[in-house]
């Protein structure tokens, strides 16, 4: 979601793009999640701490899972083992 107003920035479920803005106020990011383009925003505005947060993602078996923390558990290999093996029947992914 954009850092501005949250509004979504990725409606389609596959595609290509050359950046990413929101529709919104047009913000800008590139591909990597830094804010390119964020119009009247002032002088002051400093565009280096306003780029899209980074999140951690596993998928395990097909689900997603996103740990938003700064550092994720370190033990998701331990449920991956768990969980797959009851996972993977289903074909989910």
């Amino acid at each position: 979601v954009c850092r501005h107003r949250g509004a979504r920035l990725c409606n389609t479920d596959k595609g290509s793009l050359g950046n990413i803005v929101c529709p919104y106020h047009s913000w800008t990011y590139s591909l990597t999640g830094d804010l390119m383009f964020a119009e009247h925003m002032g002088d002051q505005f400093d565009r280096c701490k306003h780029s899209l947060k980074k999140v951690h993602v596993e998928n395990l078996a097909g689900l997603i899972f996103i740990c938003l923390a700064d550092n994720p558990p370190a033990d998701f290999s331990v449920m991956r083992a768990a969980m797959e093996p009851y996972l993977l029947p289903h074909d989910l992914a």
